[in-house]
Order: C-alpha cells, then sequence, then structure tokens
C-alpha cells in the first residue's frame, strides 16, 4: 500500500490525539498495532510506530519543562514570601539613616524582588554626610542566593566595581554567604565596608591604586563624593 492510501490521514490523526494520554510503552505499541491493521499496511505500521515514538520523547521532555516550571515557581514563592517578612521586619525596626523598600512598577504596584535602598555614612569616618544609593535585586532562588547590591551611581571604592556591583564576602555564596542573613545585616556589612576595604579582593582598579599609593588623595575624593551625595 501507499502512505497516501485512504486511511493513513484519519489514522494519523487519532494516533496524534491519543498518543498525548498513553502511559506506556506497550499502550502505544498496542496503539499502533490497531492503526496499521486499519490499513492492513505493515510500512504504514513503522511510520506510525516511529511517530508515536518522537511524540513519546517530545511528551517527556514537556513533562520535564512542566516539572522546572512548576519548581521555579515554588521557588519564586519562597522568594517573595521571604522578602515580604523582610519587610514586615524592616517597618518594625532598621537602624536610624537607613533606607530599604521594594521599588515601585510602572502600574505603582510594589516590586517585592527590587529594593531601593540607601546607606548613609558613618559618622567620624571620611564617608560622613554621604547618603549612598544602592539596589537590590533579588532572584527566584533567594534565599539560597545572595542579591546582587548595586551602587546607583557607582562608588569611588576599592571595592565596588565601575558598574556600582559591591564586592563582599557577605553577598557571595561560595564564602559568607547565609540564608539566614536579613536585608538589614546586609546594609550593615556594606556600610563597614566603605570605611574598612578588603584590599586583598579589589574590584576597582583607580579606587585600589590610590588608596595603596596615595592615601591623602584617596580621602580626599571620598570626602568630595561624600559632599556630593549628601541628603540635603
Amino acid at each position: 500500500h501507499q502512505l497516501d492510501c485512504f486511511c493513513f490521514w484519519p489514522t494519523a490523526t487519532i494516533l496524534l490525539a491519543t498518543v498525548g494520554d498513553a502511559g506506556s510503552e506497550r499502550e502505544l505499541t498496542l496503539l499502533c498495532n490497531v492503526c496499521a491493521c486499519v490499513c492492513m499496511c505493515e510500512r504504514f505500521y513503522w511510520v506510525l510506530r516511529n511517530l508515536a515514538r518522537l511524540l513519546t520523547s517530545y511528551r517527556g521532555f514537556a513533562t520535564s519543562s512542566r516539572k522546572q516550571k512548576y519548581k521555579n515557581l515554588q521557588m519564586s514563592g519562597i522568594a517573595s514570601s521571604r522578602l515580604s517578612e523582610e519587610r514586615k521586619a524592616w517597618r518594625k525596626d532598621h537602624p536610624y539613616g537607613f533606607v530599604a523598600k521594594p521599588a515601585k512598577n510602572l502600574d505603582g504596584t510594589a516590586n517585592i524582588m527590587n529594593w531601593e535602598c540607601a546607606i548613609p555614612g558613618k559618622k567620624g569616618t571620611i564617608w560622613e554626610g554621604g547618603l549612598y544609593k544602592i539596589r537590590m535585586l533579588f532572584k527566584d532562588d533567594y534565599p539560597t542566593t545572595p542579591p546582587k547590591c548595586k551602587f546607583e551611581p557607582p562608588l569611588f571604592h576599592p571595592n565596588v566595581y565601575p558598574s556600582g556591583t559591591v564586592c563582599l564576602s557577605l553577598l557571595d555564596e561560595q564564602k559568607d554567604w547565609r540564608p539566614a542573613i536579613t536585608i538589614k545585616q546586609l546594609l550593615l556589612g556594606i556600610q563597614d565596608l566603605l570605611n574598612e576595604p578588603n584590599i586583598k579582593d579589589p574590584a576597582q582598579a583607580e579606587a585600589y591604586t590610590i588608596y595603596c599609593q596615595n592615601l591623602a588623595e584617596y580621602e580626599k575624593r571620598v570626602r568630595a563624593q561624600a559632599k556630593a551625595m549628601s541628603n540635603s
């Protein structure tokens, strides 16, 4: 028989409609046998058989994709719940002069995965007087992984990348990050880093070089930066 025999396409359609619900390899084989008997065509059987295997493979891939999507939704839910609790805790108690709140979407709703924060320079240091704005971006797998913290605009500092991203062991899951670390602890840790740079792990060549070679010039630059970023 030819593959364009009168019953090929109707039978193939039946197979296509049914294969998605077939629960096992044995059921698929039985289905192909039935379809082939309708056409009385051995060649048709193998065409349908290969088609069924292809669709079964696709079904397995689709199932895997659905499972991954469900897992991502679960993780996203965990992140949102944790950040909601962080927001409540911050409103109840936070260090004086600090700011931490979810950013606003275009429709005015809060974006719990994107926080706008600000860190005041410590009193008695060259950073005093400045209010340094920083953005915290959280991924769906938070708090398993830490947020990305980025100064906006970027700061002149040995441990701040030119992009503004903070280089700090607390923000590295391979180093000191732990899921129990709070947003308040992160902001306090970054405040400490401002006046106590980690020279062993530089992220900004210019600030690092000036800090090591000309401390007076470094302090002058930082004071000017604090004045420019004053909250007044």
